[in-house]
This record gives C-alpha cells, structure tokens and sequence, in this order.
C-alpha cells in the first residue's frame, strides 16, 4: 500500500475525516506498549492519518481518545478474547454485537465476534478500506 492508493480510495468514500500523522517514534512506542509490530500499511496510514473515520467506520490510530487508541482500546479487547493471538492489533470497534476488526503484523485483517476465533476477510488494510 502507498500513499496514493489510500489517498485514492478515500476520493471514493463519504464523510472522510482524519487526524495530522503520527511520528516513526510515536509509532514505535505504542508497538512497544503492545508488544507487537505494526503491519506495514498500518504503519504507512499512521504516519499519513495517526487517525481516520469515513461513511460508518472509525479506525483506531494513535490518538488521546482511549476508545479510539490502537494501544488502549487492544488492550482492553485482548483482555476480553482469549481467541486474539498475541501479534494481532485492533483495527476497529465495529458496534454491532461485539463484532471487532483486528490485524496482524503480517497485515491480514480478522472478523472477531464477541468470544470467538478471529476469521479472516482481507488481506490488507487498503483492501478493508476499499470494501463496502
């Protein structure tokens, strides 16, 4: 994924909004904090975004809302899934039934509903974007 694939999917989307980028550091902390290393396109749209909403979704991003911040808000739903594997980070709270969005460090993308084992739906974050 490049700056201008996602740039170009966004051009096709509603209702975009997004933060300023993060830094390489401020990245590094929160795969710290995590344990875990970002995928590289979750890399690519943190430094471009730190943080995205379009149409219905919110992506979580590094950001001072904890509901929002991929470091709080993985935290809290790893300590409610065992199924999460411990190089998977969430991607989204999608809001109905539980459902949430994770990705890997290898950068797939997993269907989680509430206490169950991750399925996967994408093989990238631009191909999670691009879908709907």
């Amino acid at each position: 994924m490049t700056i201008e694939d996602i740039l170009n999917v966004l051009k096709r989307k509603e209702h975009v909004y997004h933060l300023n980028g993060v830094s390489d550091e401020e990245i590094l902390l929160a795969e710290d904090k995590l344990g875990v290393k970002f995928s590289d396109d979750y890399k690519i749209y943190l430094k471009l975004f730190g943080l995205l909403s379009f149409e219905s979704h919110e992506l979580t991003g590094i950001c001072e809302s904890a509901r929002l911040n991929v470091v709080d808000s993985t935290l809290e739903e790893l300590a409610d899934n065992e199924f999460i594997s411990n190089d998977m980070y969430l991607l989204e709270q999608v809001g109905v039934e539980n459902m949430t969005i994770w990705q890997n460090t290898k950068g797939e993308v997993f269907e989680v509903a509430y206490k169950q084992a991750p399925q996967k739906i994408c093989d990238s974050l631009l191909e999670y974007i691009e879908r709907d």
